[in-house]
């Protein structure tokens, strides 16, 4: 949790104190490159503890350059209000562990997190039972020099035909995620403007866009500079995958019944793993798999 301003139990240290018996302030008199190091190795809650170690330290925090912004659930929303507010750095990382009573305040901590050029990011809602999925802000979005991002139990706005997408996105992870409105065009659609993608890792999605019969239309997952592949589903959620050229490592655990829309796209693959329920298919021959796994349940 974030601390509330430090109030010193203990008389500030002098020159003349006996804590400094040579009364030599040994932490004002260290090199900023050590201080950063030192900073940048400590939890968010303990480096902003270190404005009341000394004057040159108060704050120090805030102009760290590289310093990782992590959030969790339990923080009041007015001290990450105050963290994004105060650091004067671009963001290299920022995680947000989001409780049901902050969801009004994730617009505004993206929307601040994309003006200090957010690199990687990390955004998990805690749902609670019998609660649907929180919806990421559009303002997500905007977000564009993201190289990494995570979601995590959350719902995926439909993206704008006048949107970029992601142009500079080199890693994307989609953990239980929901697709509502027009799902499977909003998926293709955040591959496709993602054209630098070289990781992805999706795992059991939720889809809307489905027939009246259960069934899905069939879309394409298209990421010609992808290296590493896994997905994971409970259905056939109707995706195929476009030939992946530069792929090396993937992870398949589907139904079945989608695997010929998808392993066709794999021949180049060296590291597979297949996990499947149900299937009846002929394996054809991949001559640069060195590593194969197939799990049949």
């Amino acid at each position: 949790m974030m601390p509330s301003p430090v109030q010193g139990k203990h008389p500030r240290t002098t020159p003349l104190s006996p804590a400094i018996p040579d009364g030599t302030d040994h932490l004002s008199s260290l090199p900023v490159e050590m201080t950063e190091e030192i900073l940048r190795r400590l939890s968010l809650d303990d480096a902003v503890r270190t404005s009341a170690l000394a004057k040159p330290w108060r704050y120090r925090w805030a102009e760290c350059p590289g310093f990782k912004l992590v959030f969790v659930a339990e923080d009041p929303p007015a001290a990450v209000d105050a963290v994004l507010a105060g650091y004067a750095c671009n963001v290299s990382y920022a995680q947000l562990d989001v409780a049901p009573e902050s969801n009004g305040k994730v617009d505004g901590w993206i929307r601040a997190l994309a003006a200090k050029g957010i690199r990687c990011l990390v955004l998990c809602f805690t749902l609670v039972l019998s609660m649907r999925w929180l919806p990421v802000p559009a303002s997500l979005f905007s977000c564009r020099e993201l190289t990494s991002l995570l979601l995590k139990s959350c719902e995926i706005p439909a993206l704008r035909s006048s949107s970029d997408g992601f142009p500079n996105l080199l890693a994307l992870e989609l953990d239980d995620v929901n697709f509502w409105e027009n799902g499977q065009k909003t998926f293709e659609a955040l591959i496709a403007r993602s054209p630098l993608l070289r990781s992805l890792r999706i795992m059991f999605p939720s889809i809307n866009g489905e027939d009246d019969g259960g069934n899905y239309s069939e879309w394409t997952i298209r990421a010609p500079n992808l290296r590493i592949l896994s997905m994971g589903a409970w259905q056939d959620c109707g995706w195929r995958l476009d030939d992946l050229p530069l792929i090396e490592e993937a992870c398949i655990h589907l139904e079945g019944n989608e695997l010929p829309r998808i392993l066709p796209a794999l021949t180049r693959v060296e590291n597979l793993s297949v996990e499947v329920r149900f299937f009846s298919l002929l394996l054809a021959s991949w001559s640069n798999v060195s590593t194969y796994y197939l799990l049949h349940n």
